[in-house]
């Protein structure tokens, strides 16, 4: 299970966008060093994709003229791995792991995004976890 803490810091990583929002817009949501992914939503307010800085990037230094104008949908290159609440972090760990430790939007029953975890937190998060075990064992 997520624990609360890591799902606030998830909270604070989260950034939604309209699929419409222009390529600029979308690039100025990068501007804080924390955030590395930004989730697109659907009409109902759910996780549809998503979009990393390296995808805005790959757009954006192509742009002629008027192309930066085109809508973020056009530069989504990757399938959308999702996280939730009650997954174990081992098992968000690992995926992580298989998959180049890219950022995990968390998202609840409905789809709906609570937030980005990633690496660096879920990795702290394991470590701080063992580190209480071992206390625990040893005294």
């Amino acid at each position: 299970m997520i624990p609360e803490v890591l799902l606030e810091k998830s909270g604070r990583r989260l950034v939604m966008i309209d699929r419409f929002v222009w390529l600029l817009t979308a690039a100025q949501e990068f501007d804080h060093p924390d955030i590395r992914l930004i989730v697109i939503l659907d009409v109902k307010g759910c996780i549809a994709d998503v979009v990393s800085r390296t995808d805005i990037v790959g757009c954006i230094s192509h742009c002629s003229g008027c192309s930066c104008t085109e809508a973020v949908a056009t530069t989504i290159t990757a399938q959308v791995t999702n996280c939730a609440p009650p997954e174990p972090v081992e098992d968000i760990w690992n995926r992580m792991e298989q998959t180049g430790f890219m950022p995990r939007p968390v998202i609840d029953a409905e789809r709906a995004p609570l937030g980005v975890l990633a690496a660096r937190d879920v990795r702290e998060t394991l470590l701080g976890g063992s580190r209480t075990r071992g206390k625990a064992l040893d005294g």
